[in-house]
């Protein structure tokens, strides 16, 4: 799993509002009163299924209604599937039993039609995609996105 950056994107509202939170809470893992690293849970995992999923459909242009009912490695194969989830990363959920349900269509319909409603010929997409604003910034500062879209063309 890549590092997590002391100014990331999905903690800008806290480290925002409140510089010094990233610090104290710095300070606060160093000393074990909080886990160094975030503890996976069933919902976090469930939510890293449906971003492969989703990353899967917008690289490979698969329609995310063959996957209902079945699994990702029953329609992909096992091999394409462990390029975009590690079973190692996977503590609660076991991706070759994890059916994907009307729930995960949902969510993954919702964040692929954001993708094709805001792009056109000539925008350039990453798809999970990391960044480092380090040099830009001045601070360790980066992350990843789970989609970019850059339009070169339009002012």
């Amino acid at each position: 799993m890549a590092k997590h950056h002391k100014y990331g994107g999905s903690t800008s509202s806290r480290w925002l509002n409140c510089p010094g939170s990233t610090q104290y809470i710095q300070k606060l893992k160093d000393q074990g009163k909080i886990p160094k690293i975030s503890p996976s849970n069933i919902y976090s995992e469930t939510g890293t299924v449906a971003h492969a999923l989703g990353e899967i459909c917008l690289i490979k242009g698969y329609d995310i209604k063959i996957f209902y009912g079945k699994t990702i490695p029953e329609v992909i194969g096992k091999k394409e599937c462990n390029k975009y989830l590690d079973q190692k990363e996977l503590k609660f959920i076991d991706i070759s039993k994890e059916i994907i349900n009307e729930e995960y269509i949902q969510a993954v319909t919702t964040y692929i039609n954001y993708a094709k409603e805001n792009t056109d010929k000539d925008s350039i997409v990453f798809v999970a995609g990391r960044f480092e604003l380090t040099d830009y910034v001045g601070a360790y500062c980066g992350g990843s996105s789970d989609l970019s879209i850059i339009h070169p063309k339009r002012k």
